[in-house]
């Protein structure tokens, strides 16, 4: 092992964190100090957020002038299935919707401990037959970033399961899978 990983290994092991029932993790101000962390970031000018839901999920619609309103980004939150939330993304998805001049929806599905699995698999299963209801599979993307990568491939499976119409596409950024 290099002197580089030696170090880093060593940093890795020192600040590791262990589960203990007796005091649990407070995941309230965690995703509240997510969201204040982000919260001096500027939107564009051409960026547009509304707040609404979408199936019964809390949702974040963030669009931009001039973008197509006949297609869509599904998007999909990470946090470990217990943090992040579409504030806490904002500067990701709207940089996407400004950049690829595409508009995006972004859930923020019920998050565990305090919903445990699968309570985030129907969320997003509900988001993606409310979003059919408005537009075609074919002008639909999903997207989706680590536990939301998760997310994403497993709504792909309910999505077949289900016997609904597949996305157009899909993009799961470093899910967690194994």
């Amino acid at each position: 092992m290099s002197l580089a990983h030696s170090i880093l290994n060593h940093l890795l092991m020192k600040n590791r964190i262990f589960y203990d029932p007796a005091h649990p993790k407070n995941y309230d101000k965690t995703r509240k100090g997510e969201v204040q962390a982000v919260s001096w970031m500027r939107i564009p000018k051409n960026g547009m957020i509304r707040q609404g839901e979408l199936g019964g999920v809390p949702a974040e619609w963030i669009s931009g002038t001039g973008n197509p309103s006949d297609r869509i980004v599904f998007y999909i939150h990470g946090g470990g299935f217990v943090t992040g939330s579409s504030a806490a993304r904002r500067s990701f998805t709207v940089y996407i919707a400004d950049k690829m001049k595409l508009n995006i929806v972004s859930v923020d599905y019920r998050l565990a401990p305090e919903h445990p699995f699968p309570a985030g698999c129907e969320d997003c299963l509900a988001a993606y037959r409310s979003l059919l209801e408005k537009y075609k599979a074919n002008r639909i993307a999903l997207l989706g970033e680590s536990a939301g990568g998760n997310l994403v491939l497993s709504l792909l499976l309910q999505i077949r399961e289900a016997g609904l119409p597949m996305p157009a596409g899909t993009f799961a950024l470093s899910p967690t899978v194994q």
